[in-house]
This record gives C-alpha cells, structure tokens and sequence, in this order.
C-alpha cells in the first residue's frame, strides 16, 4: 500500500484527477489505481474471487464531491467534430437528394405537358341555360389561308344543326365549330359581341308589299361566332349558327366596333373587308327601292289603275320585264339577312 493520502487525492499516487472510492478498501483512488490489483487491494481477494464467479462488480464509485461524468472519461473533442460533420454530410446527401427528386418531377410534368395536344380553357362566357364555355385547344393548330378555311366550313356540319333556344344557341354553335376546327389543326377564335340597343332603323328595308315584319332588334345577350386568322386576308369572323331563317351554311360576318353588324353567306362573300360590306348593303337596298316601285305598280294594275299615258296591257308587259329584272339582280346579290344592331364591343377568347 503506498503512503498515507487525504480523500481528495490517489491513495497510492496522490493524483487528484478522475478519483474513484474502492469498494473493497474503501480508500480513493485516480483512474489508473482504481482496480484492486493496481492498488494492492486487501480485499483482493475477495474481488478475485468475484471474478472467477461472474459476479464481479465495478471496483469504484465516484468519489465524493467528483462529478459523476467521472466514471467515464469524457469523448475527445476530435470525436464530437466528427460526429457532426458526419450528421451534416447526410443531410447534404438527403437535400441533394430530394433537389433531383424534385427536378425529375418537373421534367416529367413538363414532358407530359408538352406530350398533351389538347388543352382546355373556360371561358366567362355562358350559353343561354347558363352553362360556361370551354373550348378544347389544340397545340399545333395553326392559322390557315383563306382557301383552306373555306374547304374546312364547306366540310364541317356544325351549320347543318338546328338552332333551338334555350337549348342550343349562337354560343354553342361557336363552341362546336371552335373545336371542330381546332381538332382538323386550324387555329380559331371564340367571339363575343355586344351591341347597342335600338340603333339600326329597319324602315329602309320595307318593300312596300305590305308583308314587311321588321326584327325585333339586336339580342339582348349579344351573339357568339368564331374568328380565324388568316395568313393572307388577315381576321375573318365567321357564323356557323343557323339563327337566320333561309341560311343553309356559314356566313362571313362584318364586325367593327361602331359599326352595324351583318353577315353575308360564305359563297356570296367574295370579300372579307367591311368595305365589301357596305357595298353589299348598298345593292339591297338599290334592289329594295326598285321592289317598292315594283309592288306599288303591280298593286295599281290588280286594281284596274294604269299609270298616266299607258294602257293595262302595256303596265302587264313593263310588270313581267320588270319582274324578270329583279329575279336576276336578287340572285346575284343571295340571301340578305337585315342587321342585328350596332357593334358596342368585341370579346375575342382564344
């Protein structure tokens, strides 16, 4: 046993660090002494014994007033450092993980995107039982010439359809003739026109035949047709709704903010400006003054009254000639629907 120390410092080396009590002696020991074979232990043998029957306990406890982190050394500083750079590389591991996750996503989404040739969009817009527009668009449609637009109306059916309100009006026509075409890859337009109340004045297109019934004047929820833009006569709007009585096909429509709206059928609209139109209009009505003249004639002779200096026989004749005039001059001008108001305003939806 080596010399005489106090409880505060190794029995057998007088070190003060790491102290642990023997329980076999019950003297203080530092870490390097603690085992009773290392500090030649009187109770030795007792602790030998233990061992050889498994029953051996730790030979120290804490020393009073040590802390109790003493019975294990603590772990380097080096081990610490490790520990945390080890944590930070996996969670390095885990961010550059979910990263590509997520850029694999985004590819793949925009791969399927790209794949989708149709896409659909709502429009606020509704028809007249109040369901909202949707068009189905087509990604690689594309604007057509003129020529291929008309041999796509001449073929399309959607004018063949009968108009049924509420059931199936302007707006549905212009849905399905939009789809149509976007289906066969040509670009088209859905339009909404607003109009100005009361503004067209009818009377000029009374032909005196006492069966003129003037329309009823613009509709209140405007009208829905289609626009198609053309790589070589620019915009060209078109009706495929058969809302006329005698239309048997698409019509070009003449839009202009301002202006009275009209359409004229597609084989007689051998121009899309409103030019064209207004020259169009200019024939009816040309054609309009000579019916009234006509009429006011043929209503005179079924009367018995001949005009001053000619004979009924001679009124008889100048009726037919006259006749056989206006039979020729109405079916060079075609079917002439009366305007539906004034353009207020124009809602393209693409």
């Amino acid at each position: 046993m080596g010399s005489s120390k106090g409880n505060d410092t190794c029995h057998e080396c007088g070190s003060d660090l790491l102290l642990y009590k023997c329980k076999y002696c019950g003297m203080v020991f530092c870490d390097r002494h603690r085992r009773p074979q290392d500090h030649k232990c009187p109770g030795l043998s007792s602790y030998k014994q233990q061992v050889e029957a498994g029953t051996v306990e730790k030979p120290g406890i804490a020393a009073a007033g040590q802390p109790a982190e003493a019975q294990a050394p603590e772990k380097p500083l080096g081990s610490s450092v490790m520990h945390w750079s080890l944590l930070a590389v996996k969670l390095i591991s885990i961010a550059v993980i979910v990263m590509a996750l997520l850029v694999a996503l985004i590819m793949l989404i925009g791969y399927i995107d790209a794949r989708t040739t149709v896409t659909y969009v709502t429009l606020p817009v509704q028809n007249t039982t109040g369901v909202q527009v949707t068009l189905a668009n087509n990604r690689s449609a594309a604007d057509p010439t003129y020529d291929e637009l008309v041999r796509f109306l001449k073929a399309d059916d959607t004018s063949s359809l009968k108009y049924v309100s509420p059931g199936w009006t302007c707006a549905d026509f212009a849905k399905r003739l939009h789809d149509n075409a976007e289906a066969r890859g040509i670009k088209a337009g859905f339009v909404g026109i607003e109009f100005y109340d009361g503004s067209i004045d009818y009377s000029i297109y009374d032909d005196g035949s006492d069966t003129f019934a003037p329309p009823a004047g613009a509709p209140d929820m405007g009208h829905g047709l289609n626009l198609f833009n053309t790589v070589d006569k620019g915009p060209v709007y078109v009706d495929a709704s058969s809302i006329y009585e005698g239309s048997t096909g698409d019509r070009i429509a003449y839009v202009v903010e301002g202006r009275e709206f009209n359409e004229i059928d597609l084989d007689y609209a051998t121009s899309t400006d409103y030019s064209f139109y207004s020259g169009y209009r200019q024939k009816y009505l040309d054609y309009i003054h000579e019916l009234k003249e006509y009429n006011r004639l043929a209503k005179n002779y079924n009367q018995g009254i001949a005009e001053p200096g000619m004979e009924l026989n001679q009124m008889a004749l100048l009726l037919n000639s006259r006749n056989e005039a206006l039979n020729a001059k109405k079916a060079e001008i075609g079917p002439f629907y009366y305007p539906s108001g004034t353009v207020k305003k124009i809602n393209v939806y693409w």
